[in-house]
């Protein structure tokens, strides 16, 4: 929603933008008229603020014209001239990329968010206590995330789909980060996978001892104090992301491609549909003036 906000400032800020320079160049235009275009018999400046809009937006798709060549005016075309340039080829620019760049999945962080959204999900069938958890809850959400399951039979399987295509794969967080820190991300640190930020389902970690032991109480004690003090998130987090399992496991051939691929034409066809449309709509454009221009005869 912010995104499409600043959008729309731009586009609001450029409509703007544009309206004052017309403003300008013809005020320009009336207080200092170019009498070198008036002995030429030129037409040097715009007579209405609907011909100085159009020759000021004229630089913006590259149209030239005959511009009044007085001091005042050239020092404001020049600056308009150079903004112009200057946001077109940035336009163009990200236009181009939108066409030519695969789009990114949406970052997705709740079940509520994975059911309204349009990909598949699933974990692996073990019986465990996630399993269980959706097939037995009375929760329609649960129901509905359990009726939509599509099963995964391994782990690195599944997270190479996540990974490939619009699935999500539910499964326990340390698991599957400690997974991910392993074998899904380079040796930069880079991920190649989202965690969802969401729990859904609460997991700890335990500590097995013979029952009646005296030293329980003791280890409860001290596990608490580490838990409080944030310790225990620490340690886990230096463990999952130490850099010396994740480069051992750089070693290992990843079916991801890193770094710049080369462009297809199933990634450059946006491009030339909109070079279709563009010249298609010219095209009827140009008959219907003909056809006009016809009429009027």
């Amino acid at each position: 929603m912010n995104k499409q906000k600043d959008k729309i400032k731009v586009w609001i800020g450029f409509i703007i933008t544009l309206i004052v320079i017309g403003v300008l160049y013809l005020l320009s235009c009336r207080i200092l008229p170019d009498e070198h275009h008036q002995q030429m018999n030129i037409k040097g400046h715009p007579e209405t603020l609907s011909n100085a809009m159009l020759a000021v937006f004229g630089v913006c798709i590259s149209q030239g014209g005959n511009w009044n060549t007085t001091n005042g005016s050239r020092v404001l075309i020049a600056s308009w001239v150079l903004f112009a340039l200057v946001t077109m080829v940035c336009y163009v620019a990200m236009l181009i990329a939108c066409y030519t760049l695969p789009t990114l999945s949406p970052t997705l962080n709740s079940l509520q968010e994975l059911v309204g959204s349009g990909f598949s999900w699933g974990i692996q069938d073990l019986g465990a206590a996630d399993y269980q958890l959706f097939k037995t809850s009375q929760v329609p959400l649960y129901q509905k995330v359990f009726e939509g399951m599509d099963m995964c039979p391994e782990l690195d399987s599944c997270l190479a789909r996540a990974r490939d295509t619009k699935y999500a794969f539910i499964t326990w967080r340390l698991y599957m980060e400690d997974r991910i820190a392993i074998k899904y991300t380079s040796s930069r640190g880079e991920r190649q996978l989202h965690v969802a930020t969401e729990d859904f389902f609460p997991s700890e970690i335990g500590w097995a001892m013979n029952p009646g032991c005296p030293f329980r109480h003791k280890f409860n004690k001290i596990i608490r104090k580490l838990l409080e003090a944030g310790l225990i998130t620490k340690w886990l987090d230096q463990i999952i992301n130490d850099p010396r399992r994740r480069e051992a496991a750089d070693t290992e051939a990843l079916p991801r491609l890193e770094g710049p691929q080369p462009l297809g034409l199933e990634q450059l066809q946006g491009i030339f549909f909109v070079f279709v449309i563009g010249i298609g709509l010219s095209a009827l454009a140009l008959a219907v003036e003909f056809a006009v221009k016809v009429l009027k005869k």
